[in-house]
């Protein structure tokens, strides 16, 4: 008999990058990889049950091909019921391991971030210079993420497309969806396209059954920088929708120092005096903005000043 009580397989090696493992509640085992500050799981989910021991309606997923033996190295595709659970929430569990939810657009830039991806052309949707490092060595990828993205295509309108051409996943957070599309076109400076569903029914289809990936539950999907001499950090930049955290350290709250934003045409729109929260949260329209941080009587050898991209393109 199951247990729900077996949810997580807990052993971890601490060496340079940490690995875990997890086990669903089919008894699924799955290695996890460490980037920047996420944990990610580096296979595809392929439980035909939720975390709570409920099975999967056999109408909720698919194996990837048709070939039910594929499911160790591709994992099962599942439509948005079977991925979601039907779910309402600001975030998803859904067929994810307990710990673990579906990832958002939010975590997904900060990945892209966290392993140099050119964004040049995000506002196109792409992340460039970057698919070399996610995709699996066993389908022409350098894997030096640890990520191990194999191409388990898509079933759509009754039929499978692009097994052993492409991955597809769908990253959601309350109303918003977006999909993922990893080419393996087997060049270092491949592309990774990330767009907005042309409308919800497409995005919640029955009818459209995609691979799904895991991200751990850690509550913070902040970039940092190490290098910042004011210990200051902005998160994510660029920001996708316009949420913004500033975020200080003890010292530089303690300290009295102030923050300015100012728009690109140079009119300060934003301010704010220690004492100050460890975190403040911003909403920006789209654009380009810059921020100071200075001490209160404004030394020239004090002021830092960042950058911040607002793309907004939902």
């Amino acid at each position: 008999m199951r247990s729900g009580l077996l949810i997580i397989f807990g052993i971890c090696f601490y060496f340079e990058n940490s690995f875990c493992q997890v086990k669903d509640y089919e008894g699924n085992v799955y290695d996890t990889v460490q980037i920047g500050n996420q944990t990610w799981l580096n296979r595809n989910i392929r439980s035909k049950f939720y975390s709570d021991g409920n099975p999967i309606k056999n109408s909720d997923y698919k194996c990837v091909n048709g070939d039910c033996l594929n499911s160790d190295t591709f994992g099962l595709l599942y439509n948005f019921s079977g991925l979601t659970k039907n779910e309402n929430t600001k975030r998803i569990q859904g067929i994810c391991p307990t710990g673990y939810l579906i990832p958002t657009p939010s975590e997904w830039h900060q990945l892209m971030l966290t392993l140099n991806a050119d964004t040049t052309w995000l506002w196109k949707g792409a992340y460039n210079y970057v698919s070399d490092k996610v995709i699996s060595r066993s389908y022409g990828g350098s894997n030096s993420s640890g990520l191990n993205i194999v191409p388990s295509g898509v079933f759509a309108l009754g039929n499978y497309y692009n097994f052993g051409r492409g991955e597809f996943y769908k990253l959601i957070e309350s109303t918003l969806i977006k999909g993922i599309t990893i080419f393996f076109d087997g060049s270092t400076n491949g592309t990774i396209r990330i767009d907005t569903f042309l409308s919800q029914e497409i995005a919640r289809s029955s009818e459209q059954y995609l691979p799904c990936r895991c991200i751990k539950n850690s509550g913070s999907t902040s970039v940092t920088n190490p290098n910042n001499k004011l210990q200051f950090n902005i998160f994510p930049n660029p920001s996708l929708d316009g949420s913004i955290t500033l975020e200080a350290d003890k010292e530089l709250i303690e300290s009295n120092f102030e923050i300015q934003i100012f728009s690109d045409l140079g009119v300060m729109i934003y301010r704010i005096q220690v004492p100050f929260s460890k975190s403040i949260k911003l909403l920006l329209p789209g654009g380009v903005y810059y921020l100071k941080v200075m001490d209160g009587h404004h030394n020239p050898n004090l002021i830092e000043t960042r950058k911040i991209v607002v793309l907004d393109y939902r």
